[in-house]
Parts: structure tokens; sequence; C-alpha cells
């Protein structure tokens, strides 16, 4: 008597597999994707206030150290892990002294943080108060470097306009005419207590162009923890706090609504 082997019909095996392979292919774009969900809308042209946004703290004794580089992604409000360096996911940096510098997110340029990814964002800076930018300026120059934007020559260690000065003896608010009509720089009497420290210029706007094809406005505030108004030397830092307004994909508007 011969034997009887069971077995399916072909078209069936063939059916089978393809049901399996469609579902392991849709379980495994699951779990290794590094999409996320669209950004809602309720995030464009309003203020955003970022309080205490805490950089590399590790480094106390050290007040001159290059910090670790942090990220923030300005559509999602919230910080970036540094293994996403290479990714979409941020739009800005803030890195070298007290995470005080910021850069653009930009694959291009070996100095910044995403270089090799796919990002094509940069950074620029300009001479004008927050509150009176509320159109994208035209003829803008995006810098791509890592640490794009920083010091102000109005203080020490300038590198052309940048937001913030840095006060090395103390007394900026004395001897710097810009400073004192701005009411920025150190003001302690007593001499001293205020040397090394760190103080935003209020008549500077930072201006984002985002890998998403978005436009921000950023007032950077402080780097001390509280946004502390009158800093003294080794006052808590980084903790970063700052305003922006982000604009929708492909507009000018940087108006709020």
């Amino acid at each position: 008597m011969k034997k009887m082997h069971l077995s399916s019909p072909p078209r069936l095996w063939l059916l089978l597999l393809l049901i399996a392979g469609s579902l392991f292919s849709c379980s495994k774009s699951k779990n290794n994707s590094t999409a996320e969900a669209p950004t809602n809308d309720t995030m464009y042209n309003r203020l955003i206030t970022v309080s205490n946004f805490t950089g590399d703290t590790s480094s106390l004794t050290a007040p001159d150290a290059s910090r670790a580089t942090i990220l923030f992604s300005l559509d999602r409000n919230t910080g970036v892990p540094i293994l996403y360096a290479q990714t979409n996911r941020w739009d800005v940096s803030f890195s070298s002294i007290f995470n005080s510098f910021l850069g653009g997110n930009n694959g291009a340029n070996s100095s910044n943080a995403g270089s090799g990814g796919p990002g094509q964002g940069g950074i620029a800076i300009i001479a004008q108060y927050f509150d009176s930018v509320n159109v994208l300026p035209s003829n803008l120059s995006y810098n791509t470097a890592g640490a794009a934007v920083g010091t102000d020559d109005a203080g020490l260690f300038g590198q052309g306009v940048g937001w913030y000065v840095y006060d090395w003896s103390g007394t900026l608010y004395y001897t710097s005419p810009i400073c004192h009509q701005l009411g920025i720089g150190g003001t302690d009497t007593t001499g001293g207590t205020q040397q090394h420290t760190a103080w935003a210029r209020p008549d500077r706007t930072i201006i984002v162009h985002t890998p998403a094809g978005e436009y921000a406005r950023i007032k950077m505030i402080s780097i001390y923890k509280d946004a502390d108004p009158n800093p003294v030397t080794g006052t808590a830092a980084p903790y970063l706090t700052f305003q922006y307004v982000l604009g929708k994909p492909g507009s000018t508007d940087l108006s709020i609504h």
C-alpha cells in the first residue's frame, strides 16, 4: 500500500507565506521607525517660553569648559536625546562654553551636531528686538556651523554680533556705554563678585531655519537657573531660558496670532 503524504495545495502555501511576510514587514517597520506624529498646529505663531532647559552641568569647576551638546525641537517644544543628532528630529543645538553657543541642524557641515545626517537647516542673528520681528527678514545668510551664534563684541571674546556679552571683570555695566544704555552687565559695586558672567542682549533676535522648512525667531534670556536677573560668579548654569515663535512650514509669518 502506498503511503499517503498530507500536503496543502501550492496556492494555499503561497498565500500563507505572503500573509506572514506582510505581517513581519509591518511589525518591523513599526518597531524600527523613526517617524513621529505630525506637529500640532497649535504650536505655530504663538509665544512659547522655555525655562531652565538644562545643559551640561558636570563641569562646574571649569567655567570655560566646552560642554556636551544638547538638542532642542522647536515644533515639539522638547529636548531631543543626542543619539538622534543625525536625524531631522531637532532644530537647535546648544554647545561650547555653558552651552551658550547655538547652531542649526545641518548635516553638510562637519562641525555641526547633525554632521552626516539629512538636516539642511541653519541659524542667523540680527540686531533687532525680538518683539519687532513679525516677518522673516529677507536676504539672511544662515550659518551652518555647530557653534554659530554666541558671544557679542560688546564683551570679551566677542565673535561679531552675538546674543550675549561676556563680562570678564564684573564692571561691564560701568565701562561699556552700550551695556549701560541697555541695562546689562555687572552692576555690583563691591567689585569682583560678578566677574565671568554672561548677559543677554535684548536687542538681538535669533532666526532659525529648521529641517522641516519652518522658520522661527528666538529670544535668548539667560543661561542661569531660574533666569536670575542679577547673577554673580558661580551662579548655577547652564539652565537656559528663552522664548520663541515658530512659523508654519514655508511661511515667513513669525507674528503671534
